[in-house]
């Protein structure tokens, strides 16, 4: 992967990267339950950035895309976490 990055930046789209379309509803699926440890291997493997959707108010939000996002807690907890991983693994 290091080659890749030398060709550009690489960004691991999330919500798209765990959705499922085409379902019996007729909706797309998605799997924000995934969002967390799909993230942790992004940065394990020294992704250079991540496209994550997040809403202050689920309730507002538009309906097709509010189960694919986080809330922007579960965003701030996330990227602490990430940030953690990014400095451990940079130490390697």
């Amino acid at each position: 992967m290091p080659v890749t990055r030398f060709l550009a930046p690489r960004v691991l789209d999330l919500n798209h990267l765990l959705q499922q379309p085409k379902q019996n509803s007729g909706k797309t699926r998605v799997r924000p339950a995934l969002i967390e440890i799909i993230s942790h291997a992004g940065i394990v493997n020294h992704i250079d950035g991540l496209f994550i959707k997040a809403h202050p108010n689920h309730v507002v939000a538009k309906k097709s895309v509010a189960t694919n996002m986080l809330t922007l807690d579960q965003l701030v907890g996330l990227l602490n976490c990430l940030l953690t991983i990014r400095l451990l693994v940079n130490g390697f």
